[in-house]
Protein backbone atom coordinates (compact mmCIF):
# COMPACT_ATOMS: atom_id res chain seq x y z
CA UNK A 1 0.00 0.00 0.00
CA UNK A 2 3.01 2.70 0.78
CA UNK A 3 4.46 1.78 -2.30
CA UNK A 4 1.56 2.18 -4.15
CA UNK A 5 1.05 5.67 -2.63
CA UNK A 6 4.49 6.84 -3.53
CA UNK A 7 3.59 5.79 -7.05
CA UNK A 8 0.57 7.84 -6.98
CA UNK A 9 1.99 10.79 -5.57
CA UNK A 10 5.10 10.72 -7.88
CA UNK A 11 2.88 10.66 -10.51
CA UNK A 12 1.15 13.78 -9.15
CA UNK A 13 4.35 15.54 -8.91
CA UNK A 14 5.25 14.56 -12.52
CA UNK A 15 1.82 15.83 -13.67
CA UNK A 16 2.11 19.13 -11.77
CA UNK A 17 6.06 20.15 -13.59
CA UNK A 18 5.50 18.16 -16.74
CA UNK A 19 2.23 17.83 -17.38
CA UNK A 20 1.44 21.64 -18.68
CA UNK A 21 4.67 20.61 -21.54
CA UNK A 22 2.74 17.38 -22.25
CA UNK A 23 -0.06 19.27 -23.99
CA UNK A 24 2.04 22.16 -24.84
CA UNK A 25 2.78 22.31 -29.11
CA UNK A 26 -0.65 20.80 -29.38
CA UNK A 27 -3.13 22.52 -32.22
CA UNK A 28 -6.42 23.19 -31.11
CA UNK A 29 -7.99 23.23 -34.47
CA UNK A 30 -12.16 24.99 -34.47
CA UNK A 31 -14.70 24.61 -36.68
CA UNK A 32 -15.23 26.76 -39.63
CA UNK A 33 -18.36 28.83 -38.36
CA UNK A 34 -16.79 29.23 -35.04
CA UNK A 35 -13.68 30.15 -35.85
CA UNK A 36 -14.24 32.96 -38.41
CA UNK A 37 -16.18 34.01 -35.34
CA UNK A 38 -13.19 34.47 -33.10
CA UNK A 39 -10.91 35.44 -35.48
CA UNK A 40 -12.97 38.65 -35.28
CA UNK A 41 -13.46 38.97 -31.50
CA UNK A 42 -9.31 38.11 -30.81
CA UNK A 43 -8.32 39.82 -34.17
CA UNK A 44 -6.32 37.40 -35.21
CA UNK A 45 -5.36 36.12 -38.88
CA UNK A 46 -6.65 32.65 -39.79
CA UNK A 47 -4.80 29.74 -41.33
CA UNK A 48 -7.52 27.30 -43.22
CA UNK A 49 -6.60 23.87 -42.77
CA UNK A 50 -8.28 21.29 -45.78
CA UNK A 51 -7.57 18.35 -45.30
CA UNK A 52 -9.38 14.36 -45.72
CA UNK A 53 -9.03 11.06 -43.64
CA UNK A 54 -7.32 9.57 -46.80
CA UNK A 55 -5.10 12.07 -47.54
CA UNK A 56 -1.63 10.37 -47.18
CA UNK A 57 -0.06 14.19 -47.56
CA UNK A 58 -2.42 15.59 -45.08
CA UNK A 59 -1.23 12.64 -42.39
CA UNK A 60 2.28 13.47 -43.40
CA UNK A 61 1.39 17.04 -42.60
CA UNK A 62 -0.17 16.37 -39.12
CA UNK A 63 3.13 14.02 -38.22
CA UNK A 64 5.43 16.14 -39.30
CA UNK A 65 5.16 19.93 -39.87
CA UNK A 66 1.85 20.13 -37.29
CA UNK A 67 3.57 18.44 -34.70
CA UNK A 68 6.78 20.50 -34.74
CA UNK A 69 6.66 22.31 -31.78
CA UNK A 70 7.94 25.55 -32.67
CA UNK A 71 4.97 25.79 -35.65
CA UNK A 72 2.59 24.08 -33.65
CA UNK A 73 2.80 26.76 -31.11
CA UNK A 74 3.53 29.53 -33.48
CA UNK A 75 0.41 28.58 -34.93
CA UNK A 76 -1.68 28.36 -31.98
CA UNK A 77 -0.42 31.94 -30.43
CA UNK A 78 -0.66 33.88 -33.67
CA UNK A 79 -3.14 32.48 -35.67
CA UNK A 80 -6.90 31.04 -35.47
CA UNK A 81 -6.29 27.60 -36.44
CA UNK A 82 -9.26 25.96 -38.38
CA UNK A 83 -9.64 22.38 -40.37
CA UNK A 84 -12.21 22.05 -42.57
CA UNK A 85 -12.91 18.11 -43.93
CA UNK A 86 -12.91 18.65 -47.75
CA UNK A 87 -15.03 15.34 -47.60
CA UNK A 88 -17.76 16.17 -45.58
CA UNK A 89 -17.56 20.27 -45.91
CA UNK A 90 -17.59 20.90 -49.76
CA UNK A 91 -19.44 23.60 -50.09
CA UNK A 92 -16.52 25.62 -48.07
CA UNK A 93 -14.33 23.57 -49.74
CA UNK A 94 -15.79 24.70 -53.38
CA UNK A 95 -15.86 28.47 -51.77
CA UNK A 96 -12.04 28.45 -51.44
CA UNK A 97 -11.93 26.43 -55.00
CA UNK A 98 -9.56 23.62 -53.09
CA UNK A 99 -8.67 21.31 -56.17
CA UNK A 100 -6.29 19.37 -54.17
CA UNK A 101 -5.39 18.44 -50.52
CA UNK A 102 -3.70 19.37 -48.29
CA UNK A 103 -4.37 22.91 -49.25
CA UNK A 104 -3.93 25.67 -46.97
CA UNK A 105 -5.81 29.28 -47.10
CA UNK A 106 -4.24 32.62 -44.92
CA UNK A 107 -7.19 34.90 -44.06
CA UNK A 108 -7.31 38.42 -42.09
CA UNK A 109 -8.99 38.50 -38.90
CA UNK A 110 -11.93 39.89 -41.17
CA UNK A 111 -11.89 36.56 -43.21
CA UNK A 112 -10.44 38.20 -46.40
CA UNK A 113 -7.98 35.85 -48.54
CA UNK A 114 -4.26 36.62 -48.06
CA UNK A 115 -2.97 33.58 -49.68
CA UNK A 116 -3.49 29.65 -50.70
CA UNK A 117 -0.79 27.07 -50.31
CA UNK A 118 -1.36 23.62 -52.14
CA UNK A 119 0.45 20.58 -51.01
CA UNK A 120 2.77 19.22 -48.06
CA UNK A 121 5.41 21.69 -46.70
CA UNK A 122 7.83 21.15 -44.77
CA UNK A 123 8.39 22.38 -41.22
CA UNK A 124 11.21 24.83 -41.97
CA UNK A 125 9.51 26.19 -44.79
CA UNK A 126 6.06 25.87 -43.52
CA UNK A 127 7.40 28.74 -40.29
CA UNK A 128 8.33 31.15 -42.98
CA UNK A 129 5.04 31.17 -44.59
CA UNK A 130 3.14 32.01 -40.76
CA UNK A 131 6.28 34.38 -40.03
CA UNK A 132 5.71 36.17 -43.46
CA UNK A 133 1.63 36.80 -42.88
CA UNK A 134 1.87 36.73 -39.22
CA UNK A 135 4.24 40.09 -39.44
CA UNK A 136 1.93 41.99 -42.55
CA UNK A 137 5.00 41.43 -44.60
CA UNK A 138 2.38 40.08 -47.79
CA UNK A 139 1.07 43.62 -47.52
CA UNK A 140 5.10 45.00 -48.39
CA UNK A 141 6.41 42.65 -50.60
CA UNK A 142 6.50 38.95 -52.13
CA UNK A 143 7.37 35.77 -50.47
CA UNK A 144 11.01 35.84 -52.17
CA UNK A 145 11.71 39.10 -51.01
CA UNK A 146 10.73 38.28 -47.49
CA UNK A 147 13.00 35.50 -47.48
CA UNK A 148 16.21 37.31 -48.95
CA UNK A 149 15.58 40.38 -46.62
CA UNK A 150 15.23 37.82 -43.50
CA UNK A 151 18.44 36.21 -44.67
CA UNK A 152 20.66 39.39 -44.76
CA UNK A 153 19.29 41.20 -41.74
CA UNK A 154 22.03 41.58 -39.42
CA UNK A 155 21.54 38.78 -36.62
CA UNK A 156 21.04 40.68 -32.88
CA UNK A 157 23.89 40.08 -30.16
Amino acid sequence: MKKKCIRIFCLCIFLLFCGTDIWAGRIEWMDYTKGIEKAKTVNKPILLNFYATWCGYCKKMDAETFSDRTVSTFIQDAFVPIQVNSDQQQRISAMYGVRGLPFFWFLTAKAERIAALPGYIPPETFINYLRYIQTDSYQKMDFNQFMTQKKTAPTKK
